[in-house]
């Protein structure tokens, strides 16, 4: 399959780029999310299948000419990083609001960190 390069090259920049102004205010809305199940899990139960749908679409594209495919591409691109967004910014916020205790918040994020090396070696 042939995409064009430069329109490619685009939505990575474009995807890169939203990163800048999603984070911050993905980080205000879980902060300020007054949810009955808490603060972060409705986002990431929201986020985290959306995630892998678009992972799934990056990885299975569809057979189409080489601009449609690049625009294709484009589109599914910047929404896993959006959706990366919202699943992964709450994610990464839930860790220290679990615990109290420094030694069982460094258990968690040592556990975190290994089952994420775990599953990229597994992927």
């Amino acid at each position: 399959r042939n995409a064009d390069l430069p329109t490619m090259a685009l939505a990575v920049a474009l995807a890169r780029s939203c990163d800048v102004v999603s984070d911050p205010v993905m980080s205000y809305l879980t902060d300020s999310c007054r949810h009955a199940a808490g603060r972060r899990k409705p986002w990431i139960l929201i986020g985290a299948p959306l995630y892998g749908h678009f992972l799934y679409n990056l990885l299975h594209p569809p057979y189409l000419e080489s601009v449609p495919l690049a625009a294709w591409f484009a589109i599914m691109y910047v929404c896993f990083f959006l959706t990366n967004t919202l699943a992964n910014i709450p994610y990464d916020a839930w860790g220290p609001e679990l615990t109290e205790d420094s030694n069982e918040r460094a258990r968690l994020f040592f556990l975190s960190g290994l089952f994420d090396g775990g599953g990229t070696l597994a992927a």
